[in-house]
This record gives C-alpha cells, sequence and structure tokens, in this order.
C-alpha cells in the first residue's frame, strides 16, 4: 500500500498493509470495505507529516517494533496518532 502525503515533495511511503489494518481499526476499514484506499491501494493523509508517519510505522512493525523505545521526543506525536487511528498499545 502507499501512503500519500500533501506535503511540499508529495511524499510517498510504501509498507504492507498488513501491517496498518492489525494495528488500526481504522485502517483496517479504509483497507478492507467499499473505500476509495481499498481500490486505489492508497491512503492519502491530508495535512499530516511524513516524518510522524515514519516514526510510528517503526513501532508497528513486526519484531523490530519491540525495539523501539517511546522517548520524551516521540511521546507526544504517537499518542497523537495512536489516538486518531484507534491503536492500542
Amino acid at each position: 500500500i502507499t501512503v500519500v502525503f500533501d506535503d511540499e515533495a508529495a511524499t510517498e511511503i510504501k509498507t504492507h498493509s498488513a501491517v496498518l489494518m492489525l494495528a488500526s481499526p481504522v485502517f483496517h476499514k479504509m483497507l478492507t470495505q467499499e473505500m476509495r484506499e481499498k481500490e486505489n491501494r492508497r491512503i492519502v493523509l491530508p495535512g499530516k507529516k511524513p516524518a510522524e508517519f515514519q516514526v510510528l510505522l517503526e513501532f508497528l512493525q513486526p519484531g523490530v517494533g519491540r525495539l523501539r523505545k517511546v522517548s520524551e521526543q516521540n511521546v507526544e506525536l504517537l499518542m497523537r496518532w495512536c489516538d486518531e487511528y484507534c491503536i492500542e498499545s
């Protein structure tokens, strides 16, 4: 799946849809129900920062995500993303 951002660089991040669907019921719905994201295999995240999504994605990765540490630098963005996309710890 390709995650697309509306930043100046029009950043695109490719990831496995299963990682997003297992972590988030919001992403699961986007990618399994009759929605544009399922058909296009693209999730557009307007107003979101690609660097923040990359941090989140690192935590969601099986295996290596367990090695990541929550810190003062990432705790706020992780809480914000987890709250918005219903990701539980």
